[in-house]
């Protein structure tokens, strides 16, 4: 996954369970159309938001005050495994890895996030 940013890229991933070094010609359109809805409602509160938000928690409360009309406090960010190698997965406590990737650095969760 590219163009969309290091930090969208190592948390959509992680969200779909996908592993930085999944072919994307092995990923079937139902995950594919699932990775991109997802990229889109991201990408929505981040717009709402004005800057990105993309753990879990933050995500679901930061939906919640903008169906309210209601502005986005600037939390701490956090991050599901973006710039947390070593540090446990919070969905299976597998530490986060992490690869450079020409001038960038991948993310991922090596228990969580499996090739098709």
């Amino acid at each position: 996954m590219s163009g969309i940013g290091t930090v969208y890229r190592a948390e959509l991933l992680w969200r779909a369970g996908i592993a930085p070094h999944t072919p994307g010609s092995s990923i079937d359109a139902e995950t594919l159309a699932a990775l991109w809805d997802d990229a889109c409602d991201l990408l929505a509160v981040r717009l709402g938001a004005g800057w990105i938000v993309a753990h879990p928690d933050q995500v679901a409360e930061a939906k919640r005050l903008l169906a309210r009309g209601e502005e986005i406090p600037r939390w701490a960010k956090r991050y599901a495994v973006y710039r947390r190698r070593g540090l446990p997965c919070p969905r299976c406590g597998t530490p986060v890895a992490s690869e450079r990737l020409g001038l960038q650095t991948m993310y991922w969760c090596p228990g969580w996030q499996e090739y098709p």
